[in-house]
């Protein structure tokens, strides 16, 4: 009696349409079949207890689904149908399956816009610095200070400028939006270890040199002339002779030729 109470029992709830509230329920596809994601949701009312909440003409612009013949998992089968980086599902409340369109901000980027740059570049004792080197970090942007140590560069907004000039420490600023940045060089003092002479043929010590050899310090060519290095050796060597040349005229980018005790020793290629 009780054996077959048992499998009385079984044969009715075997053949009895079970409703299955599991998102790991399995769905019975037929045949192989292309669908819309409407469709795929109609299949899975028909076989579960599962009713879906989503925005009308949510899946409009969506692909044709591709079934194949089998079983799959709800889970898996709603996976397969639209995106998960699009749409997003969560089951709730047992048996209801929310479905919503996710919706990512959009972060702009914005380029740093390029701004035209002005100031003037001074020593320590705020005197102007001619020929200082000015460079756009990052790119081949370069600009120099005049005679009267003003430049003018285009940077971008949030670019970074570097300044050097021979003798001094170079500097870093960041231009911050600026269209006006003034800045001061420091003076870098370095004591030399040697003197080398350059005779325009080979690099040979002060001591090795059997003529007359004579230096000059920085600060004594400033007294002279604090934009022209050439016209201060002029006045302080009376060997130091410029010679004019009429053909160049006022070209900036020649440099003069130059006898030092009556021979051509230094020109524009030396």
């Amino acid at each position: 009696m009780r054996t077959f109470i048992f499998l009385f029992c079984t044969t009715i709830f075997g053949f009895s349409p079970v409703k299955l509230f599991s998102q790991n329920a399995k769905i019975v596809i037929a045949a192989d079949k292309t669908v819309s994601v409407d469709e795929v949701f109609d299949i899975i009312k028909q076989q579960t207890n599962y009713t879906f909440i989503y925005q009308e003409d949510l899946f409009k612009k969506l692909p044709k689904v591709q079934l194949k013949k089998g079983t799959i998992r709800v889970n898996d089968l709603l996976k397969n149908s639209f995106s998960s980086k699009d749409f997003d599902f969560s089951f709730a409340n047992g048996n209801t399956i929310l479905v919503k369109e996710v919706r990512v901000e959009k972060v702009i980027v914005q380029q740093a816009k390029n701004i035209e740059i002005s100031g003037t570049v001074t020593n320590d004792r705020k005197e102007p610095l001619p020929g200082v080197n000015i460079k756009v970090k990052g790119t081949n942007a370069t600009a120099q200070t005049d005679f009267d140590g003003k430049y003018t560069i285009t940077a971008p907004s949030d670019g970074i400028l570097l300044f050097s000039y021979i003798g001094h420490r170079s500097e870093i600023v960041a231009v911050n939006n600026k269209k006006v940045i003034n800045i001061s060089l420091t003076e870098e003092t370095k004591q030399l270890e040697g003197v080398t002479v350059n005779t325009g043929v080979t690099v040979r010590k002060k001591e090795l040199i059997t003529g007359a050899v004579t230096i000059y310090k920085g600060e004594e060519l400033r007294q002279i002339s604090t934009q022209n290095v050439v016209q201060a050796l002029k006045s302080l060597d009376p060997s130091f002779i410029v010679l004019n040349n009429n053909l160049v005229g006022s070209n900036p980018n020649i440099l003069p030729t130059i006898e030092v005790r009556g021979q051509t020793s230094l020109s524009a290629n030396q």
